[in-house]
């Protein structure tokens, strides 16, 4: 497929619509674009930007990460993300993870490049399964190889014996000297690092990461052997353009029928590329959703786009996730039918809440919220530290019954196998619980969240409302 994607819209429109900073520079490193999210991350104004240079944002000890990824690019390698600092217009250094790729135009020509900066969401994701993965090396699946500061292999799991192979090298020796001083530079910035790395006919992301208080580096590997080329032009394939986004992404016809679709979003819905061409946005959309979900479309061929229409839609496993939508007008090549394109969002907080039910249910005794696991009898069968508090409110222990009225709502979750929400109060404090159930198991898993703070915001919120509605005032137009 080389279908081309052009904009009804100015590019800096575009880009707008992107919830992570977006910047472009010409070749020789000068800011000409960004979008707001770039600008707010930074402090400074789009004009600002204009008379600068990408090292006047750059700490001193990342100056030469930065030219090395610019050269690379320039001589055809293709650079992924990697982690490094910004400074910000007040002084501040902040944390970001950045994807540069090189830009072409039509002609093929370089035309300068395009970084995309992620913050939080994307690096707490990363951290996370990063964090999880290195518990128990000798079980994953993918590499991990442990190394000193010397540059000495110390460890590494049967996974990891085809990068050692590659380096020549087993555990007890030292590493060739361009790896080594690799691991130096990130015990010296103590920033982890992402390499790209070809091995025979496999495509490895290594990931650097420093284990501090510690004399030790981790490297960890992922198998990318599938992941498509990075390199973007302003008029690339369809594809590239949709895979290069780490938010769900969808080109739609003039009924709504979907015609491409990115990875990120297939795996948000849980159907295959194929799947998704078959249906249109109305067949992921509830019942309840569909009347506004439609007036909505409607909107769009009449409006040129919209931003920030919230929603809910339905995955293929029947479960219902929130999400946030914003779409405009394109047009694909030469091809004179106007087509949507769609960036669809999963809701921050619950994403980031669905990632740490995921995974830290894993190890419970390492998960700071509160963890607790009962039987289908009400039996508790353990609770972490923290879940303890959960035992003192009912009253009970580990090895003993929970209440009756609780026993009623774990035979209900295990008898629907739905897993159900609540917020209890315990000492003044609010928790928000999760009763999950566990396939193929007897057991409900409990996982409790401290919410005070953000209930007692909540509270304080309708009782302003309730005295400005009381004392006939109007609320302002935010």
């Amino acid at each position: 497929m080389n279908t081309k994607l052009n904009f009804d819209l100015p590019i800096e429109k575009v880009i707008e619509f992107f919830p992570y900073g977006v910047a472009y520079l010409d070749l020789k490193g000068n800011f000409t674009l960004s979008n707001t999210a770039y600008q707010k991350m930074l402090g400074y104004s789009e004009d600002e930007l204009k008379t600068m240079h990408f090292r006047d944002i750059t700490p001193k000890q990342f100056a030469e990460k930065d030219k090395e990824i610019f050269e690379g690019l320039l001589s055809g390698e293709s650079i992924k993300e990697y982690e490094k600092k910004n400074i910000c217009k007040n002084g501040n250094h902040i944390p970001v993870k950045v994807s540069v790729t090189l830009i072409k135009n039509e002609k093929g020509e370089h035309n300068g490049f395009m970084a995309v900066v992620n913050t939080d969401i994307q690096k707490r994701y990363q951290d996370t399964q990063i964090n999880l993965l290195k518990r128990f090396p000798q079980e994953n699946p993918n590499p991990v190889i442990r190394i000193s500061r010397e540059g000495l292999i110390t460890d590494v799991n049967p996974a990891g014996e085809i990068i050692c192979k590659y380096w020549d090298k087993k555990r007890g020796e030292i590493l060739p000297i361009k790896w080594k001083n690799k691991i130096i530079k990130v015990f010296e910035t103590e920033i982890s690092e992402e390499i790209e790395l070809k091995i025979d006919d496999k495509l490895f992301n290594l990931y650097i990461q420093p284990i501090h208080g510690t004399a030790y580096v981790v490297i960890y590997g992922m198998d990318k052997t599938d992941q498509r080329d990075n390199t973007l032009m302003l008029f690339e394939p369809l594809e590239v353009v949709l895979e290069f986004f780490q938010e769900g992404l969808a080109i739609m016809g003039k009924n709504g029928n979907f015609i491409h679709t990115n990875r990120y979003f297939e795996d948000m819905l849980g159907y295959s590329q194929f799947e998704l061409k078959t249906k249109s946005f109305m067949d992921v959309t509830p019942d309840y959703h569909n009347e506004a979900s439609i007036k909505q479309f409607i909107s769009l061929k009449d409006n040129q786009s919209f931003q920030g229409y919230e929603k809910e839609i339905l995955k293929k496993n029947g479960k219902i996730i929130p999400v946030i939508i914003s779409a405009m007008k394109v047009k694909i090549g030469t091809d004179d039918d106007i087509k949507y394109l769609a960036f669809i969002r999963h809701d921050s907080d619950k994403r980031i809440i669905e990632l740490e039910k995921k995974y830290l249910k894993r190890f419970p005794e390492l998960n700071p919220n509160m963890v607790v696991r009962v039987t289908n009898e009400g039996l508790i069968h353990d609770a972490n530290e923290s879940g303890k508090k959960i035992c003192e409110y009912w009253e009970s222990w580990v090895g003993h019954h929970i209440p009756d009225e609780w026993k009623t709502k774990i035979k209900h979750i295990m008898e629907t196998q739905i897993e159900e929400e609540m917020d209890i109060e315990m000492d003044g404090k609010f928790c928000h619980l999760v009763l999950k159930p566990q396939p193929d198991s007897s057991f409900v898993i409990i996982y409790g969240i401290d919410v005070t703070d953000q209930r007692k915001a909540e509270n304080e919120l309708e009782i302003l409302k309730k005295y400005i509605h009381e004392n006939g005032l109007e609320l302002p137009n935010v």
